[in-house]
């Protein structure tokens, strides 16, 4: 337990700023920026690599270590302006979920960014995959907004009559790392949903599916790039 907290710290660390880039990260992250740059000139066609580009950028603090940004959608606006902090953070969390191999590349070619927006968040919750991956694939977008609204609906009324209280014993400084984490997600609009019991569930079950992920994680060409070396 002490050694998992210990790489907590470290990641938050660097977060926030604590750290110095060596050269050669200090090169990565200037050439994530160009891909990032170049990506954003089609999105449509490139919105898995700039997802890539876009995640590694905050996942190493790249934006706030390298670039002197405080918040990560300033950062998009000012050094990717094609794309824009709010379709970033979208394609963010749709690369975050996609690079589990849970989608075969050519759906995801078939079914496109806008559509991936609207069913990626209801994944993360447990949706079925393949159910919701044909149907972005035979629905129109407006069809497919309303499917999901539904199904978020129902999802919410199970959830409800469901919720049981979990008792979790917690030191100090783990409590000020979980809080400040959920503030972090409910800012940056991760998620859809401001309920931190909801977001707690997310992450567990994020971990849960990275655990699998990294044990049977599929070997074929259309595994998604895992780090900037990749891209």
């Amino acid at each position: 337990m002490a050694t998992q907290r210990t790489v907590t710290r470290k990641q938050m660390n660097n977060l926030v700023g604590n750290k110095t880039l060596t050269q050669k990260e200090r090169l990565v992250a200037d050439k994530l920026v160009e891909k990032g740059v170049e990506c954003a000139e089609n999105v449509d066609k490139n919105y898995m690599t700039l997802g890539a580009v876009l995640y590694h950028l905050k996942e190493k603090g790249y934006y706030r270590t390298r670039f002197g940004y405080e918040n990560f959608k300033d950062f998009i606006d000012d050094k990717i302006p094609n794309c824009g902090h709010r379709k970033g953070l979208y394609l963010v969390k749709i690369f975050e979920f996609t690079r589990k191999d849970v989608i075969p590349k050519h759906a995801l070619k078939e079914i496109g960014w806008s559509k991936l927006k609207e069913i990626v968040p209801i994944l993360w919750n447990g949706a079925e995959i393949n159910e919701w991956v044909q149907k972005a694939r035979e629905l129109p977008f407006a069809q497919l907004q309303e499917a999901v609204r539904k199904f978020r609906a129902k999802d919410k009324g199970q959830l409800a009559s469901a919720r049981k209280l979990l008792p979790v014993r917690l030191l100090k400084e783990d409590i000020e790392i979980i809080k400040e984490n959920l503030e972090n997600i409910v800012e940056d609009k991760l998620l859809e949903t401001k309920d931190k019991g909801s977001i707690l569930t997310t992450i567990v079950l994020d971990w849960m599916q990275s655990a699998y992920s990294l044990k049977y994680r599929s070997q074929a060409n259309n595994k998604m790039p895992d780090s900037p070396r990749d891209l």
